[in-house]
Order: structure tokens, then C-alpha cells, then sequence
């Protein structure tokens, strides 16, 4: 990544000088004073959805989980997502998402 602006940004909460070439990673953020951040995943799912005509979706439809106890660990989550998308699970400790069954 090579930045030819005046504002004052930053890659991984650094900041980036004009006119110096970085290394943007995988997993890497350049943030800006005002604005939404720009994301790895957003700059390389860009270059990947041109590339490749068809695309993999990954698509849960009224996926519920009662645990052995009776407690419901999930009501009906439905999503999709896109291939170059990243996909987190959050839960409290012991909510069954590392639950195989």
C-alpha cells in the first residue's frame, strides 16, 4: 500500500507516512479520521468477486439447538453469507458453540 494524501491515517493503529510503501496483510485495518475503517477482507473479497464468476453462499435457514438440560441455545438463527466474507459465532461461555451435535 503506497498513500499519496495529506490526511493523517493509520494501518494497524500506525501511522502511515506519504509516499512510503506498506505491507497491507492479511487481517489488516487502515483507519481514517473521519469515515468507516477499510478492511483486508473488504480490499480482497473486491479482487476476488471480479475474478471468479460464480460464487459459493453459505446459507443457515431456522437452525434452533436445545440443550440436553431443556435450555435453548438457539432460536431460529438464519443467515447467509458471501464467499470472501468473514463469518463470526459469539456466545457466552458454555452456550454450545463449539458443540458438534
Amino acid at each position: 500500500m503506497k498513500y499519496l494524501g495529506g490526511q493523517e491515517i493509520f494501518l494497524n493503529g500506525l501511522t502511515v507516512h506519504p509516499g512510503v510503501i506498506y505491507l497491507l496483510s492479511s487481517g489488516s485495518t487502515v483507519r481514517f479520521p473521519k469515515g468507516q475503517p477499510i478492511y483486508y477482507s473488504d480490499i480482497s473479497s473486491h479482487f476476488l468477486s471480479a475474478r471468479d464468476k460464480r460464487k459459493i453462499i453459505l446459507q443457515a435457514i431456522d437452525i434452533s439447538y436445545t440443550f440436553p438440560s431443556g435450555i435453548k441455545g438457539l432460536r431460529s438463527l438464519s443467515f447467509s453469507a458471501e464467499q470472501g466474507n468473514l463469518v463470526g459465532i459469539l456466545g457466552s461461555s458454555g452456550a454450545g458453540k463449539n458443540n458438534p451435535a
